[in-house]
């Protein structure tokens, strides 16, 4: 069975989108590890607390283990 993950980046109340961004990366490296099929990164706009408003600024940071594991996913 392939397992994905969907990540839209929140950012919990008081905390800042940098550390929102952070724990993403730390996710997706966790994910890679797990051997999880794929990790989607979501677009969102006009959200205070969804920092995943341009995928392509969050991905090229991301695990690229040989499959397509980082993908985009509009909202």
């Amino acid at each position: 069975m392939k397992i994905s993950v969907l990540d839209q980046s929140p950012a919990a109340l008081g905390k800042s989108q940098h550390l929102a961004i952070g724990e993403s990366m730390a996710l997706a490296k966790h994910c890679d590890r797990l051997g999880f099929h794929r990790y989607w990164v979501s677009e969102h706009h006009n959200s205070d607390n969804i920092v995943g408003t341009a995928p392509e600024v969050l991905m090229p940071p991301l695990p690229r283990p040989p499959c397509a594991f980082v993908s985009a996913a509009p909202a």
